[in-house]
């Protein structure tokens, strides 16, 4: 098996469509409202945007009301975000136990967001099931978080983004896709993400090329987008992960 290969094999296990499909997220901003929302979540909790998106998180997640204080702040910064099992409300009023991570992300004036990711906690973890890992995806670290907005461009990204792709956040922030790593990837990830504003769905895309701050061979990538949504139900922008 060619080194290619090996890491094609790793990608699949690492990132696949039921782990992507099965994770809730949600866009929080620094008060702990929910500022966006995707499908995913709905699924997990029964709420639809127009019943959670501007209200406050404590609503179906009580333990959020720590991430208010310096202490969680800083815990989650010194660890690129905080993994736990809490327990949740779903709309029908059945509470949920969830395996929860909460990221910080940054924005480019200073400002902040949280993007909570959740799946069942009675979900297989870590194990093989049907030739792939299944699990909470975004309980595995270290992981890239980008949100994007309808023009697609960078509006929030984690520190671990910089690591991932060698593009720094005064780089990243404000721009497309394809103002910092332009070519025929940068054009077809720019299409995928249009597709997923368009049906409000998620997308898997796995890709190779090189950095524009590598001079060494192609990095392998794999990337899950999932829509934002408002309240309204239109979508906001993408949650990206890598």
């Amino acid at each position: 098996m060619t080194p290619s290969s090996l890491d094609t094999l790793t990608l699949g296990k690492q990132l696949n469509a039921s782990d992507v499909s099965d994770t809730a997220i949600a866009l929080l901003d620094e008060q702990g409202t929910v500022a966006a929302w995707a499908q995913g979540a709905e699924r997990l909790l029964g709420h639809s945007a127009g019943d959670i998106v501007g209200r406050s998180a404590a609503l179906v997640l009580p333990s959020f009301v720590e991430a208010t204080t310096s202490a969680f702040v800083e815990r989650c910064r010194a660890v690129n975000g905080w993994p736990g099992v809490t327990a949740v409300r779903r709309r029908d009023g059945r509470v949920l136990d969830v395996n929860v991570r909460i990221t910080a992300l940054r924005g480019q004036d200073g400002s902040a967001r949280w993007l909570a990711s959740m799946t069942d906690a009675g979900m297989p973890s870590g194990d093989t099931v049907d030739g792939s890992v299944r699990g909470p995806l975004l309980a595995r670290a270290p992981i890239g978080v980008a949100v994007r907005d309808r023009q697609l461009r960078c509006t929030f990204a984690n520190e671990v983004m910089d690591i991932h792709d060698g593009l720094s956040r005064d780089r990243r922030l404000g721009r497309r896709f394809t103002d910092v790593m332009p070519g025929a990837d940068a054009e077809t990830i720019e299409a995928v993400m249009r597709q997923v504003l368009r049906n409000g769905t998620t997308k898997i895309h796995e890709y190779r090329t090189w950095l524009p701050t590598s001079q060494g061979a192609e990095k392998p990538f794999a990337v899950s987008f999932q829509c934002l949504q408002g309240a309204d139900g239109e979508s906001l922008g993408v949650c990206v992960i890598s």
